[in-house]
């Protein structure tokens, strides 16, 4: 009997790794897109990792495994074409992300967190789109959370400012007045750095006499904020004039209902994950439909066919 149920396990194994969640590519509202310009395809997410995945106590134990969970990544990072990726929570990245992102053609940087954290961020780029002109990365001063910043010159064009600086980030976590409060504090310096970064780069490269940075920006990641908190409101009203990829898409004026689902005490479910980008620069044509809470199940995320407890963004920005 053991042995038929070991046996029935692995069939069970194998065949659930065939399918990851029924997700698409939406179209946003009336947006028109223009053969003539071009296009950029960012994915965001939040992996969980490895060491994190110990107490989802509605999940099957096997579900949670990270040879299990392996075949779903592949699938949910290949299931649309992406010339940017941004991971946070990454704790396999020299064994299985880099290796298998690298067979795509894409490059990735990593970094990791000091103190007892084995994960970190890490931010790929397809190179057969983009090469790499500068990275910076560091943890925010006076706390452990991270931030990736590359600077990348798209061959997709011959115009002088054909440079994209993107940055990738995992804030603090935990929902709490005084976490919020380093959030802010985290956002603030990244927000500074991106700045100086893009008037750095701008004088270099484009217009030496440059007073303003005019490289369009991204900013992705695990923000551990919800669309009410302070570090939304830091983003939506900063001087670096972004928007929010996934507003007002699937809920009318609003995020989405959820990036990131799970039970552990309690369900849990918010809008925490975000695409930020210039508002002058880009254009949001599609982006990557969130899975209902019927979709995804009683138990929540992870599960049989997902491997995080949140779900991937991505988005398809057009250049203005």
């Amino acid at each position: 009997r053991n042995r038929k149920k070991a046996a029935e396990g692995k069939m069970e194994s194998k065949q659930s790794k065939s399918s990851t969640l029924d997700r698409k590519m939406v179209k946003v509202g009336n947006t028109i897109e223009d053969p003539s310009k071009r296009k950029l395809r960012v994915l965001s997410w939040n992996v969980l990792a490895d060491k994190f995945c110990d107490d989802f106590p509605r999940v099957d134990d096997q579900y949670l495994k990270w040879e299990y969970r392996q075949p779903l990544f592949l699938e949910e990072l290949t299931r649309n074409p992406q010339d940017l990726i941004c991971l946070c929570e990454v704790d396999h990245f020299g064994d299985f992300f880099e290796p298998m992102l690298k067979e795509k053609n894409f490059e990735g940087t990593f970094i990791k967190k000091d103190r007892h954290h084995d994960d970190g961020s890490a931010l790929f780029f397809n190179t057969e789109r983009f090469e790499l002109v500068m990275s910076e990365k560091d943890k925010y001063s006076g706390y452990v959370q991270l931030y990736i910043i590359n600077l990348l010159r798209d061959k997709a064009s011959t115009e002088k400012n054909n440079l994209v600086l993107v940055a990738t980030t995992h804030l603090k976590a935990k929902n709490t007045p005084e976490n919020e409060e380093i959030r802010v504090a985290e956002c603030a310096q990244l927000q500074e750095k991106m700045k100086s970064l893009s008037l750095n780069a701008t004088k270099l490269y484009i217009d030496e006499s440059a007073t303003s940075g005019i490289i369009p920006m991204l900013i992705c990641g695990d923000f551990n904020s919800t669309p009410s908190g302070e570090v939304y409101s830091l983003m939506k009203e900063s001087e670096l004039n972004l928007s929010s990829s996934y507003f007002n898409t699937f809920v009318s004026e609003s995020e989405p209902k959820f990036t990131t689902q799970k039970i552990r005490r309690e369900l849990t479910s918010h809008t925490i994950d975000y695409i930020w980008s210039s508002a002058n620069a880009f254009q949001t044509l599609e982006v990557l439909s969130i899975p209902t809470t019927a979709e995804i199940g009683n138990d929540a995320l992870p599960s049989k066919n997902y491997p995080s407890d949140h779900v991937a963004i991505a988005a398809v920005l057009q250049f203005s």
